[in-house]
């Protein structure tokens, strides 16, 4: 009995020191995150979760976006000078400071070197992003220029659907443009929702921009899904207003019936790996800049036929173009301001929106202010005659059948 009991107090003895052993030490940094101005600097801590029973020296090591180490001597070429290593006394229980100089614009990952026998859970993983810009108001400057061409854009959508409303006619508003349109911000929605909420997708960019920032933000994933809403809206008033015996062309059913096999195809490649998912994006949103391009075509032809802009906004055109300057504008700041020219060009549906969207507004208003502005001037009194008019009517079978 005694012999049992010696053996259980030596058992219980040792629990202490086996849990000790066990401990999962992990070190950590303060901030979780840095943001830098070039040429400025700020103070650091990385600790440990626990104590330890000797001194520990902590050697900072780097990561790219790409999760790729990077040597010491290579960091010079990145966001930040080389930092100092940090100790942790034997029994420490706060963290050691290090400062943190900024080098030039971009992006890097701090992490700690594995210590020798001392096991650290995190060590040898990238822990911390820091960043370095230009400068703090450019980056401020460019969340406001994106939440004011969020607005131009989604405010440009209600001009057309109110004039319609307003004349209980869609006379003078082309059907292909009004379908093209949904089926463009679908795509549209589809692109953002992959650049903004797919991890994978995600991965593959940054993998292939590892000092770039995913270039879908916020804004612009709330347009894409309220410009697919009110486009849809602005389509259903075909079913209920006045057309004057318009319809949509057969060439617009050949379009869409084209774009539905293409995409077919995509996904089945990106379902086989064929392709990567990123690129199986690229090649679905694709079909948003291609809608966009060819989209504007059949109401710019309408007008000319028609020698009137009636039944189609100016308004939208005016808020359109000016979210087109924005959003270039917003791409140009974040790639200087982060030294990412991929912010540009790894988002070329949003850079080749901007430019289309402005070349067909100059085109419409050139029409309605220099070429017809009689025709827009007294758009109430030649509501009615336009009803009957043969040029509203663009497919050219429909126009040589009439």
């Amino acid at each position: 009995m005694l012999l049992s009991l010696q053996i259980v107090c030596l058992l219980l003895s040792t629990v202490p020191k086996i849990v000790q052993s066990e401990r999962a030490l992990k070190v950590y940094f303060k901030p979780k995150s840095v943001n830098l101005q070039l040429g400025e600097n700020e103070t650091i801590f990385i600790g440990l979760n626990d104590t330890t029973e000797i001194n520990v020296n902590l050697e900072v090591q780097y990561w790219n976006q790409n999760s790729a180490l990077i040597s010491l001597e290579d960091v010079k070429n990145f966001a930040i000078h080389p930092i100092n290593n940090v100790i942790i006394q034997k029994d420490q229980k706060g963290p050691s400071r290090t400062i943190v100089y900024a080098n030039k614009p971009g992006h890097i990952y701090l992490g700690i070197k594995s210590v020798p026998n001392i096991h650290i859970v995190n060590a040898d993983k990238p822990i911390t992003p820091v960043s370095v810009i230009h400068y703090h108001w450019l980056y401020i400057l460019q969340i406001v220029i994106g939440w004011l061409y969020f607005a131009a854009w989604t405010v440009s959508f209600y001009p057309q659907l109110f004039l319609n409303c307003k004349r209980k006619s869609v006379v003078g508003f082309n059907f292909d443009f009004a379908v093209l349109n949904v089926i463009g911000f679908f795509y549209y929605s589809i692109y953002n929702i992959g650049l903004f909420w797919i991890p994978l997708i995600q991965q593959q960019y940054l993998q292939r921009h590892p000092l770039g920032s995913v270039p879908v933000l916020l804004n612009d994933l709330v347009f894409a899904f309220h410009a697919f809403f009110i486009s849809l809206l602005t389509a259903l008033q075909i079913l209920f207003y006045e057309r004057g015996g318009q319809q949509v062309s057969k060439t617009c059913i050949g379009i869409i019936i084209l774009i539905i096999i293409y995409s077919v195809i995509v996904c089945i490649l990106g379902g086989a790996n064929v392709t990567e998912w990123l690129d199986t994006l690229y090649l679905l949103s694709y079909v948003k800049l291609f809608i966009s391009f060819i989209k504007y075509t059949p109401q710019a032809l309408m007008n000319f036929r028609r020698k009137s802009t009636v039944g189609w906004s100016i308004g939208n055109i005016i808020l359109d173009f000016s979210g087109g300057i924005l959003s270039i504008a917003q791409m140009v700041i974040i790639a200087y301001n982060n030294n990412d020219v991929s912010s540009i060009t790894g988002s070329p549906i949003k850079l080749g929106l901007g430019i289309l969207s402005i070349g067909f507004d100059i085109l419409f208003m050139v029409q309605h202010w220099c070429l017809y502005p009689s025709s827009s001037s007294s758009s109430n009194s030649s509501s009615n005659a336009l009803t009957s008019s043969k040029c509203e009517v663009i497919d050219p079978e429909i126009d040589e059948a009439k």
